[in-house]
């Protein structure tokens, strides 16, 4: 009960008040060129698309056994999916062993993109309009779908849900702030030195440190050495997750706050060709949706923000201690004015993070307002295995349903409120004057 009141909390990932990007943190610097695809085949003029192929047996998680040799993986009522029993492991083998097999019947192994194989059965694949057809006709083939690209979605949340109210809010009352559960984070990345997703805290000296001398002075230099510390233990022990490194990004880069970090770009390959010159091939974000995402469900409390060196106000996360997995799978393409984020990669980030050991997803992401493409049956499946998935409203409205992520599985998050002015690539500042003008925005 008590994780369930902390995972309510990341509900709040979808609105801020304040960006994440406004605090000031060094950025390494942006790599140049564009990423192509090696594979001409493989490009979007090359004649094959991405298909996502579901097969009839079930994924690890729905399956309750039948197959003789392999136990049933499925988890009993008020247990977790546990990806690292031996059952789930050699279920998933085969399930995986299985959709290369039949891939290697089509002469198309080297075109496979992912495996699924926890929270969908089934595979990514580039393909030609005739595999797709023979597939379609396949015995063991429940659904194939043409991957399909949805865009990111973008302020009072903590204030209207009472979690700054010091006597009577949620956080006063139930004593919860998110403690070790751990919010998975399906987005655009996210900057990794940013302070909301640090795992140590400066402490202020006493005032007597100013111009102490003798012994005092050697107790301040003690409590010196001490102003920063490391406010987060390890990892909790079910956490399987990994920290990937890429282009600007390296695994010191990930901490006992920001645990987990990876990217899913192949679909986007798949379908765009490239991405644009200044993004990194890595878990970091080059656009801030991602970053703005987690530090709003999950970043640190008492955040000092700041904007062009102009300091703002304290920030902090609907679940300020719970720690933070990060999945890029939103990347821009050349020309393009807002993220893609394709189910290929969505899906696949969301079986990894299943098995990863997730408690929460936050997907902030639109939806093509069907219940029954690859990402909502990854969700469902997610769901399954106790994994509490919230996605956002989309940014359309207020008209009659204009909320698309309406799937019963999942928890939607919509503003029913907004306080402010609505804008499409440019945001207005006009307070405080040092920092007042028309900043551009891809949100």
């Amino acid at each position: 009960m008590r994780r369930l009141l902390a995972v309510f909390f990341a509900l709040g990932g979808l609105v801020l008040a304040l960006p994440a990007t406004a605090i000031e943190a060094q950025t390494p610097a942006v790599p140049s060129g564009t990423l192509e695809l090696a594979d001409d085949s493989a490009s979007p003029n090359g004649g094959m698309k991405t298909y996502i192929v579901q097969f009839k047996l079930k994924p690890g998680i729905a399956y309750d056994g039948g197959m003789a040799g392999y136990a049933a993986t499925a988890p009993t009522p008020g247990a977790a999916y546990d990806p690292r029993s031996s059952a789930v492991q050699m279920y998933t083998r085969y399930l995986s062993n299985s959709h290369d097999r039949m891939l290697k019947t089509m002469n198309a192994r080297n075109r496979k993109l992912y495996s699924y194989t926890h929270t969908l059965n089934g595979f990514a694949a580039r393909l030609s309009t005739k595999e797709v057809d023979e597939l379609r006709g396949n015995k063991e083939v429940l659904a194939v779908w043409e991957d399909y690209a949805t865009d990111l979605n973008t302020n009072n949340s903590a204030d209207f849900l009472g979690l700054h109210d010091r006597r009577e809010g949620l956080h006063r009352r139930q004593w919860l702030k998110g403690e070790d559960v751990i919010v998975g984070i399906l987005d655009s990345g996210i900057v990794p030195n940013h302070p909301s997703f640090s795992d140590t805290r400066d402490f202020p000296l006493p005032s007597f440190c100013d111009g102490a001398t003798g012994l005092w002075e050697r107790i301040c230099d003690h409590l010196r050495d001490l102003q920063q510390r490391v406010v987060y233990d390890a990892p909790p022990a079910d956490w399987m997750g990994e920290c990937v490194v890429g282009e600007g990004w390296t695994e010191d880069d990930c901490n006992n706050k920001l645990i987990g970090a990876r990217f899913y770009v192949d679909g986007f390959l798949a379908g765009r060709g490239s991405i644009v010159d200044g993004e990194f091939l890595s878990p970091r974000d080059s656009s801030g949706h991602g970053s703005h995402t987690a530090s709003t469900a999950a970043g640190n409390s008492a955040v000092k923000a700041t904007f062009n060196g102009t300091p703002l106000d304290f920030i902090e996360g609907m679940a300020p201690r719970a720690r933070v997995a990060v999945y890029k799978v939103c990347w821009l393409s050349p020309g393009a004015t807002n993220f893609s984020c394709f189910f290929s990669d969505s899906a696949a980030a969301t079986d990894q993070a299943v098995a990863d050991g997730v408690h929460v997803i936050n997907f902030s992401v639109g939806t093509a307002a069907s219940f029954t493409d690859p990402q909502d049956l990854a969700f469902l499946n997610a769901t399954a295995a106790g994994v509490f998935v919230a996605r956002s409203g989309g940014n359309s409205g207020p008209g009659f349903a204009t909320i698309n992520a309406g799937e019963p599985w999942v928890t939607s998050v919509a503003a029913s409120t907004l306080s402010g002015t609505g804008f499409a690539l440019a945001a207005t500042v006009n307070a405080p004057a040092a920092v007042a003008g028309e900043y551009t925005a891809l949100e």
